[in-house]
């Protein structure tokens, strides 16, 4: 790990670690919030109580700049600005899966203010509720009651009684939200109660330095916990995590439960999940006792269907909560492995296609993806549906990621620190390393000098407004900081890690009804190809380059050219080796891959190099002067003329490297046409198209661009062999890359649809352009016959490239040497899925049809551009329909 990162993590970890009180505890001051400060304000103003308290309330509220829409409509109505059609809306159109009882609370504070109505209806049932819940919603039946003349003495008995366990001068079970909605409604039938004044003297003292008032005075068990564990995994500051863990041990309800507070009798799933977890961490033997008593409170609080509420056992279940559980009950699987069964199932049962899952005591997507990651990779026997489940979440993150390396608390919305460091574990865990290189340059660079963070609010209550403790962004920070210092050299997860990929996927079977060949000396080739690559110092290091021993480039030359002569043999696998490299060292996998004017700097050079075969135009440019002496034996070895089109078709490769290298920097992950473009001539398929020809010895005539039969056919044989190495090498490229580039990755973004589905498309879609592929070899051996030993080349190049695929280590093992296998071959089969002889729907290579004389008239092609972000910040993905072309319509 750089000195750097340490120096960052040690002083993110240094303050928290002073943040420790002497008795264990971590408190911080909740920021003043619009809602309770627009009812403190209201309340003191119906009260006509405490008028320099109303103005300091009133001053925060006009200097407020909430960031929600439901804070918004309050503070205008709060200042004399209400807007009534905007409030009606807002009410309207929020929902929440636990129905009538989150409506009601934000009806009753919009009514407050004559938003909206106050209902006239039946009340909703309060009892058995989370304490402050049952305290809201007697107020709240209180409050419509009264503004349509009825009272309950009942609920009227049921609030005073349950305010009259608060300490004097303080907040009711330390919730402002519930003492204000129940001071409210204290105020339609005792306006003078000493309940009242003891209640506004609790609020105005909970007021914070800028005037406003918070939601809720404290959550120090929970932070106490969460900064607890981030410490304790961070192995910073020990002694202090003793008082810590010491503290919350003695902060256990008789239930077994944690609540949020101190001044809380109510327990709830989330803190037992998380001071479980915590005490474990720091010494399980220690607190044994306690953790034995929560686990018993949170096996107890499972549903029947495996799912955990929140605050009451029976109660509908949530997504976080249950997550939060499996992750605290996990090293106890043996003794509740039924009940947990059910509740990976709960979770699993409950994701979205797209790997989202509900949000309900959060903002951010990132946050429930990565508890249900966690508890997901606590496992013991995963199973295909729980990698499936994590690889659509990971999925989601890699193609929702920001250009400039963060989340959003939603695809599209500005990056943000909370959301980030809540994606960054399962990235890291999970994803490909380039995302979450980015994600961490992105996190780096928001740390402040005194070490912390500060970012947008993700906890709601009451949902759905948002609320803050600004310390948990330091928290969450480190337990980021945390999850990169695994980060190590080879990859994401480790050589040996459980990533993304652990299933090994067997392929689809291939169509190709070519017969195979090698040549007998492509071992030959290979070994001195491998003694050329040391001449030129190709590859970024040695261990890249033992890497590189294990491709077997002479074999890929000598299965795309099985009779070339010997010399022309060695130059193609040297260029093969070649082009390896540069992609590894500087595209796919290198640093220049996401700085495309680096790497259009880095090509100017080594075009040039090839350009002048006169002399050496810069020593010191080693692929540069290897390409150079590629041309110059191809000179010799073939023709002048054709090293001069072969450094012509090698600035094709490099600008479309280029082109490449600014979606990835810009965060755009291409659509099925962007991607189909940029494919054809990345990796050089183009050049080796044309060079498999040359070393056959039967190259094209001059100017084969100027028959357009002859291009349709080559680039058809090109992006076949791109598609096929894209299949085969998904699998390594999804742990190693990630970037989108991957016709497996354009499907599925294209389409929407999941992994299982984007192969069977994508060998839908490479029979189709085989087919076509065959049709036009027999018209050229009826039209151009002199070509048939070209196009005969072409399609021994698309047999030679799948049939090494299959066999070489570098698409075969995740790291290129045989480690951890990446795909089972799938064979081959007789027939294709689809031979149709409609123009595949990409504009970019529809125009191929046109010279299938068995093909349709050309429909024409309408592009539709969704306007919502469809990749990693910009959408880049392009979604197609097929037309017949009308009046008005061109193609």
């Amino acid at each position: 790990m750089p000195g750097m990162f340490q120096r960052k993590r040690g002083r993110l970890a240094g303050r928290i670690a002073e943040r420790v009180r002497a008795d264990g505890a971590v408190e911080d001051a909740c920021a003043s919030r619009v809602a309770e400060s627009a009812l403190f304000a209201e309340l003191l103003r119906v009260q006509g109580a405490l008028p320099g308290v109303r103005d300091e309330v009133l001053a925060y509220l006009h200097e407020a700049r909430p960031g929600d829409e439901g804070s918004r409509i309050l503070r205008e109505a709060a200042l004399g600005r209400p807007d009534r059609t905007r409030a009606a809306g807002f009410s309207a159109a929020f929902e929440h899966g636990t129905g009538r009882r989150k409506q009601r609370l934000l009806r009753t504070v919009f009514a407050l203010f004559g938003l909206i109505p106050f209902d006239d209806g039946p009340g909703v049932a309060y009892q058995e509720q989370a304490v402050w819940t049952e305290v809201a919603l007697c107020a709240s039946n209180i409050l419509h009651d009264h503004a349509h003349g009825r009272s309950d003495p009942a609920d009227q008995a049921f609030l005073v009684s349950r305010l009259a366990t608060a300490p004097p001068g303080r907040v009711w079970q330390s919730n402002v939200f519930a003492h204000l909605l129940a001071l409210h409604a204290l105020h339609t039938f005792q306006v003078h109660s000493p309940l009242m004044a003891g209640g506004l003297t609790g609020v105005a003292a909970a007021r914070r330095a800028d005037g406003g008032v918070p939601f809720i005075t404290s959550q120090s068990v929970f932070i106490t916990a969460m900064a607890g564990t981030a410490l304790a995994a961070a192995g910073y500051a020990p002694e202090a995590v003793g008082r810590m863990a010491d503290w919350i041990a003695n902060r256990q309800h008789p239930d077994g439960g944690w609540g949020y507070c101190t001044a809380t009798s109510q327990t709830d799933v989330d803190d037992a999940s998380r001071c479980l977890t915590f005490l474990r961490a720091v010494d399980a033997g220690r607190y044994a006792g306690a953790i034995r008593r929560g686990e018993d409170y949170l096996a107890g609080m499972a549903g029947p269907d495996g799912g955990f509420p929140t605050y009451v056992a029976g109660h509908p279940p949530d997504v976080d909560m249950t997550a939060g559980a499996v992750i605290a009950l996990s090293p106890y699987w043996d003794r509740h492995a039924e009940p947990l069964g059910a509740s990976v199932d709960f979770l699993l049962g409950s994701g979205r296609d797209d790997g989202t899952y509900e949000r309900s005591w959060t903002l951010s997507e990132s946050s429930v993806i990565n508890r249900v990651v966690e508890a997901l990779s606590c496992v013991p026997e995963p199973g295909p549906r729980v990698e499936e489940a994590i690889r659509a979440s990971v999925w989601r993150l890699c193609t929702t990621q920001n250009g400039d390396g963060g989340w959003g608390q939603e695809p599209g919305a500005d990056s943000d620190v909370l959301s980030t460091a809540q994606a960054i574990p399962v990235v890291v865990r999970h994803g490909p390393r380039p995302v979450a290189e980015r994600a961490a340059r992105w996190l780096l660079g928001r740390q402040h000098d005194d070490g912390g963070f500060t970012s947008v609010p993700d906890q709601v209550g009451p949902r759905p407004l948002p609320y803050d403790f600004p310390v948990l962004a330091d928290v969450h920070a480190l337990l980021a900081f945390n999850a990169l210092k695994t980060l190590g050299p080879s990859g994401p997860n480790g050589a040996g890690g459980r990533g993304i990929g652990t299933a090994v996927r067997q392929l689809p079977a291939f169509y190709c009804p070519f017969p195979p060949a090698a040549h007998p000396l492509g071992d030959r080739a290979d070994a001195q190809s491998l003694a050329w690559m040391h001449r030129h110092r190709l590859c970024a290091d040695d261990g890249e380059r033992a890497r590189m021993a294990h491709a077997g480039c002479g074999q890929l030359a000598g299965r795309m050219t099985p009779a070339a002569r010997p010399d022309l043999l060695q130059i193609f696998s040297d260029f093969t080796l070649w082009a390896f490299a540069f992609d590894d060292e500087y595209c796919d996998e290198g640093p220049l891959g996401e700085r495309p004017g680096e790497l259009a700097d880095t090509a100017v050079r080594f075009l040039r190099c090839a350009e002048v075969p006169e002399r050496p135009v810069y020593g010191d440019d080693r692929y540069g002067i290897a390409l150079r002496d590629i041309r110059r034996r191809l000179d010799a070895a073939s023709s002048p003329a054709h090293g001069r089109r072969f450094v012509e078709n090698m600035r094709g490769y490099a600008l479309t490297e280029v082109r490449k290298a600014g979606f990835v920097a810009r965060g755009q992950r291409p659509g099925l046409d962007d991607y189909t473009l940029v494919r054809l001539y990345s990796g050089g398929s183009m050049v080796f198209a044309e060079l498999v020809a040359v070393v056959n010895g039967c190259p094209p005539p001059p100017g084969p661009d100027e028959d357009r039969r002859v291009r349709a056919i080559t680039e058809a044989a090109a992006l076949l062999v791109d598609w096929a190495t894209d299949i085969m090498s998904y699998a390594k490229e999804r742990e190693r890359t990630g970037d989108g580039f991957n016709l497996i990755d354009a499907v599925r973004l294209e389409y929407g649809c999941d992994e299982d589905e984007a192969f069977e498309r994508a060998m839908a879609l490479w029979d189709r352009v085989m087919t076509l592929f065959l049709r036009l070899r027999s018209r050229l051996a009826v039209e151009l016959p002199e070509l048939t030993a070209y196009v005969a080349g072409l399609a021994q190049y698309i047999r030679g490239v799948i049939d090494w695929s299959l066999e070489t280590d570098r698409y075969g093992f995740y790291d290129g040497r045989g480690g951890r296998r990446a795909f089972r071959p799938g064979g081959w089969r007789d027939t294709p899925r689809d031979d149709s002889h409609e123009a595949l729907p990409i504009p970019s290579v529809a125009w191929w049809w046109d010279h299938d004389l068995a093909a349709p008239a050309p429909a024409a092609l309408h592009l539709t551009i969704p306007t919502g972000p469809s990749g990693l910040g910009t959408a880049a993905a392009r979604t197609f329909r097929t037309t017949t072309a009308g009046p008005g319509h061109g193609v």
